[in-house]
């Protein structure tokens, strides 16, 4: 193996992995934002927490 050099079996597991992760990133975000921004566009504002007292 040479010094900075990748074999072919390197770049194609890179290639098969890359392939295999990159939808799950996509998706898996995709489902799990909805519900949050919607619920955050229909209610009511509520005011920021803070650490002084009232």
């Amino acid at each position: 193996m040479y010094v900075g050099a990748h074999s072919p079996h390197d770049v194609a597991v890179g290639a098969l992995v890359g392939g295999v992760v990159s939808p799950i990133t996509v998706l898996v975000p995709r489902r799990l934002a909805p519900p949050p921004v919607d619920r955050l566009r229909t209610g009511a504002p509520r005011p920021l927490p803070s650490s002084q007292p009232s």
